[in-house]
């Protein structure tokens, strides 16, 4: 684990929030109608003959939304909706029970009526990849140490900041299986150690900001080899990449071409443009120190 207290040091502050073309990104590609089943009491009476006695049933009180194909016209999407009403029945009834025989004996178009009112939508606007703000109340952090710490972190980590207190944190799966393990002790680390760890881990105002994941480091690798003017070096890079060990080669070839420090540059601005736009996602303002 790397924990990093805030250094903001001297650069540009960042100011994440509504600016220019952050709401007007191009429409995507793929597009959808939906369904909106909202219960009616007959779907209720039913749920609870179903439910063991004690059991919740909120759950049978929520609006469902069925995605449909993209369907421009809503005499389309009424259709299709009764072609494929049995399906869209059964998947409700089974949140429920299993059970078949204690089903209606006809899954209808007539009684998916009956149980639900139907609301249809001729277009879904699709917002998953923005995230649930959390409400950031510590001051801007450095760029400059996000990047170290990130830079830092094993091929399975993940980079985190405190919203209130503006600490940095990384974190490697190693150490997130070693806070649900019987035996911590198994994965080396030490008592006081994890038990700090468990501290910052479980804080409600931890923020998963980037993980290595999200930066594919041998795509970023071939970028960089492709960007090579030399031939020579471009392709050492490239048949590195090609073999086996392909990170252990590609920085054995880095070396023989005296390139390290370049692709070091490289690396460094990719994540800082991932990071910019992670902090720009949540809304966590920062410096851009880095230069």
């Amino acid at each position: 684990m790397t924990d990093d207290a805030d250094d903001t040091g001297d650069g540009e502050v960042g100011t994440p929030g509504a600016d220019e073309g952050e709401f007007t990104e191009p429409l995507p590609e793929e597009f959808l109608s939906a369904a909106v089943l909202r219960p009616k009491p007959a779907f209720l009476e039913w749920v609870r003959s179903v439910t063991p006695p004690g059991e919740e049933i909120d759950g049978a009180l929520a609006a469902v939304v069925v995605l449909a194909p993209e369907l421009a016209r809503q005499s389309q999407l009424s259709t299709w909706v009764e072609q494929h009403h049995e399906e869209i029945f059964a998947r409700q009834l089974a949140v429920w029970t299993d059970d078949e025989s204690r089903w209606p004996e006809k899954l209808s178009f007539e009684a998916l009526r009956a149980w639900f009112d139907i609301d249809l939508a001729a277009g879904v606007d699709d917002l998953r990849q923005r995230p649930l703000l959390p409400d950031v109340t510590c001051e801007p952090v450095s760029l400059r140490l996000l990047v170290a710490v990130f830079v830092g972190l094993p091929p399975a980590g993940t980079l985190y900041i405190d919203v209130r207190s503006g600490a940095v944190v990384g974190l490697s799966e190693n150490d997130i299986a070693a806070m649900h393990a019987p035996d911590p002790a198994a994965y080396g680390l030490a008592p006081a150690d994890l038990e700090q760890m468990r501290r910052v881990y479980e804080s409600d105002t931890l923020v998963d900001v980037l993980g290595t994941s999200d930066v594919d480091e041998l795509e970023l690798m071939g970028s960089f080899a492709e960007s090579q003017d030399i031939q020579g070096h471009r392709n050492r890079l490239l048949d590195a990449l090609n073999g086996k060990k392909p990170r252990r080669h590609f920085k054995n070839a880095l070396e023989a071409a005296g390139l390290t420090e370049r692709w070091e540059e490289w690396q460094a601005s990719a994540v800082q443009a991932a990071l910019r736009s992670a902090l720009d996602n949540f809304r966590i303002p920062y410096v851009d120190d880095v230069g």
